[in-house]
């Protein structure tokens, strides 16, 4: 989805996501937002999505390939 976006083909990209992702998967659903402390604990409680493409549209957001 990162390169579909930078080449500007994001939501042919996004169409073909959503018919292929594991809807039952519950992997990458939270994000640590607030950084990590120096033992690598989250500074405040993670961030949990309600799915993966959620999960993956802030992910490119926070990243810089959409805005």
């Amino acid at each position: 989805m990162a390169t579909k976006a930078l080449v500007g083909e994001f939501d042919s990209g996004w169409e073909r996501m959503l018919g292929l992702y594991d809807r039952r998967s519950d992997w990458g659903l939270t994000a640590c937002e607030a950084g990590y402390n120096a033992k690598g604990d989250c500074r405040r409680p993670e961030k949990r999505y309600a799915d993966f493409p959620d999960a993956l549209r802030a992910f490119l957001r926070r990243t810089g390939y959409l805005r």
